[in-house]
């Protein structure tokens, strides 16, 4: 009798140690995209493409909500080879030109190394879920594209989440996640220029320059920004105001 107790408490801390796994593993274990591609092929399992930035709003959304979901861990974990390319990262800006991702987040399926399916928007656990079910078994040969849109809709994803978020909640996290328009007043290949302008126009402007490090044809640039607003029209009022009180030309960016 005492044997069989200690086996069924060695079972019970066995399962509830294996709880806690799962709910700290991540389904993204692989760091290279050729190493995910030769897998996906030997198990004969779709590969997941998570195109991402660590400054994306939409991205940290998703990571938090819905590829924290246990559903969606499960089925990427067993019925997918699912890899997370920042396209900051110089492997990345190279698959992110080859697969021309102009969007974030964006999510491509590859299945026997062709594409099946194309996300360019945010996509909460409902629609995820109901994706990931319906390719990790099928053939499908066309490849589909979302419309962009790079922030949850709003009525989708209230309905979705409804049962574990207040509605202050949700609308916290969309308000976060909206687009900022910023100027760009240069964009430089050594960063010594860069500070140089931000120097320059420090004492003439009310706001302080920013640099914000980018990539262009594998190399890194130096972007002297200014601003953060919320609408086009801001952006441009402030444009307009360079021009006419500095005689100085920027361009609006949108991040």
């Amino acid at each position: 009798m005492i044997e069989v107790l200690k086996r069924t408490k060695l079972i019970i801390l066995f399962v509830v140690f294996s709880a806690v796994l799962w709910a700290n593993e991540t389904p993204f274990r692989i760091s290279s995209f050729e190493e995910a591609e030769k897998i996906s092929k030997k198990e004969n399992k779709p590969l997941l493409v998570d195109f991402y930035a660590t400054w994306c709003g939409p991205c940290k959304w998703m990571d938090e909500t819905t590829f924290s979901d246990q559903e969606i861990k499960k089925l990427l974990t067993e019925d997918y080879i699912s890899i997370k390319v920042n396209i900051d990262d110089f492997d990345g800006y190279e698959l992110k030109s080859k697969y021309e991702v102009r969007y974030l987040p964006t999510i491509i399926i590859f299945k026997n190394g062709r594409v099946i399916e194309r996300l360019e928007e945010t996509v909460g656990v409902s629609k995820m879920s109901a994706l990931l079910t319906q390719h990790k078994s099928t053939s499908t040969n066309t490849a589909k594209k979302a419309a962009p849109n790079t922030n949850p809709k709003l009525k989708t994803d209230i309905e979705t989440y409804s049962d574990n978020l207040t509605v202050e909640e949700i609308n916290s996290n969309f308000n976060s996640l909206n687009h900022i328009y910023k100027l760009q007043l240069g964009v430089f290949t050594k960063k010594e220029s860069a500070n140089k302008l931000v120097n320059d126009l420090g004492p003439k402007l009310l706001d302080q320059p920013q640099i914000i490090q980018d990539y262009k044809n594998n190399s890194i640039v130096y972007k002297v920004v200014l601003g953060e607003f919320n609408t086009m029209g801001e952006a441009e009022a402030l444009r307009n105001q360079l021009i006419t009180e500095h005689k100085m030309e920027g361009y609006i960016v949108k991040m």
